[in-house]
């Protein structure tokens, strides 16, 4: 469970890696206030995970209340209960049961693999449910961000707040209705980013169906259904190719003139073409097969003829005219409003804004979606897919917050983070240092539907899809390698 995943830093001072992870992925989350018992206390139930109010935040497990996720609260009074109700999770058991039901009904997988799943989620889901067993000897009242609840186990509850934190109250009374003891606890909302492995299918399907919808509708026309921040997937292969290229931060900087543009321009062009949609022959018994995966399909040099695409550096998202490239793209540099709209701007990297500006795309469409990761290691595909690296560099101050409260230094030696010299400020001398920071992409092709077609006097299988900019989380090479 964490953020992004660019590639580890050249440079010691970049911190890229465990800033995002720390940037995106789950917070300190329980910070509990006990008013009356060291005893009393809650277990909180996702479908991915559960955690206990008074646990110590453990840096390699992070875990979370998530927005836009259904979430079930117990009251448990000693270690034992608490351990149970965190091992045994019933709502994860439960929608691993309804998905492996349904893969059975659909006549997926193995089946008497299936069978002996369901009957351990089963046995699972029994278990979770006797921990969760109201106790006859006391009643509990919960009070969460302001509702009240009664129950030893309570929801499922959804929090539709993309971040911040509430206040969650529980109470114990005997028989008699005496209050035998309290216990309060502030809990932080923060999304959790997973790999697309570990997904349920529900969730993958709700990432896949928000991606084909801002393929199917363009940028102008879906913002008047769903929002601001919606952008096609023209736009977003169009800023894609153009982040990726500007290493040295035009963009960034707010401003560029007509030999820079150029130079953008024409790398983006030669980006474009890992990222350009495709047709290719599959291997698949003896029919002949092909997979036609929807990308990019913007035309970065040439001036619109007949038949193309247009570029979607001329949409709305660039408020470009058609017949002018450069002065389009110096707008955007002049705002820069992908980056000046994007909540992490002081990350310094486009690898960054681009994958927070992507997301905001998709969650327009499925507040409820969080952005996944691709997993070169663990995931179907593995390094087959096409990817790209993308590198920058820029200057900083070696004692700022470089990327999301990652305090920045060179370490001696490093021929890479190189002191470039001393700047004065109200606080004092400060040394200048050069970060160099890498990231991956990998555009992962999500299969939607199969064609039977006849094309040059054969019979041939057509697998229809589109492809998906994911941040990469790199295979670990061996040295060899």
């Amino acid at each position: 469970m964490v953020s992004l995943l660019p590639s580890p830093p050249r440079c010691i001072g970049s911190l890229l890696l465990p800033a995002l992870v720390l940037l995106f992925a789950s917070t300190l989350l329980a910070k509990a206030d006990e008013t009356a018992s060291q005893d009393l206390r809650f277990v909180v139930k996702n479908c991915y995970n559960a955690f206990a109010s008074t646990s110590k935040f453990e840096v390699n497990n992070p875990t979370s209340i998530e927005p836009y996720r259904k979430h079930m609260f117990t009251a448990v009074i000693d270690d034992s209960q608490e351990e149970h109700n965190r091992v045994y999770n019933s709502i994860m058991a439960d929608e691993i049961y309804k998905e492996l039901k349904e893969l059975g009904d659909r006549g997926g997988g193995n089946e008497e693999a299936l069978k002996q799943r369901v009957e351990d989620t089963k046995k699972f889901f029994g278990k979770s449910m006797k921990a969760e067993a109201e106790d006859k000897d006391f009643t509990y009242i919960f009070e969460i961000n302001g509702e009240t609840y009664e129950g030893k186990t309570v929801g499922p509850i959804l929090f539709e707040l993309d971040e911040g934190s509430i206040q969650v109250e529980v109470k114990q009374f005997d028989a008699q209705k005496n209050l035998m003891s309290q216990h309060n606890a502030e809990v932080t909302i923060a999304p959790v980013r997973r790999t697309m492995a570990e997904l349920l299918a529900s969730d993958r399907m709700k990432f896949f169906s928000a991606v084909q919808k801002m393929y199917s509708v363009p940028t102008e026309e879906g913002r008047k259904e769903f929002g601001g921040n919606y952008v096609g997937m023209q736009d977003v292969w169009a800023a894609h190719n153009l982040f990726a290229v500007d290493s040295e931060h035009y963009l960034l900087g707010g401003g560029v003139d007509d030999a820079s543009s150029k130079k953008l321009l024409d790398a983006a062009a030669q980006h474009g073409r890992i990222t350009h949609s495709y047709r290719k022959p599959v291997q698949k018994g003896d029919m002949s097969s092909f997979m036609e995966i929807d990308g990019d399909l913007n035309e970065y040099t040439e001036r619109n003829a007949k038949g193309r695409n247009p570029n979607a550096i001329f949409s709305s998202e660039f408020n470009g005219a058609s017949d002018d490239k450069i002065g389009a793209l110096q707008r955007v540099a002049a705002s820069h409003s992908m980056l000046a709209d994007s909540q992490h701007a002081e990350m310094m990297t486009n690898f960054a804004t681009f994958a927070t500006w992507f997301e905001k795309g998709v969650q327009s469409v499925d507040p409820s979606v969080a952005l996944p990761y691709f997993d070169e290691g663990g995931e179907l595909g593995g390094t087959q897919f096409q990817s790209s690296v993308w590198k920058e560099k820029y200057s900083a101050g070696s004692s700022v917050n470089l990327i999301a409260g990652a305090t920045g230094e060179c370490s001696e030696g490093d021929g890479e983070c190189k002191a470039l010299g001393t700047k004065v400020d109200a606080g004092g001398d400060e040394s200048i240092i050069q970060v160099e920071t890498e990231g991956k992409f990998t555009y992962v092709p999500i299969i939607t539907h199969q064609e039977g077609r006849f094309e040059n006097g054969l019979d041939i299988s057509v697998s229809k899809g589109f492809s998906v900019p994911l941040i990469t989380k790199e295979k670990e090479r061996d040295v060899e390698e």
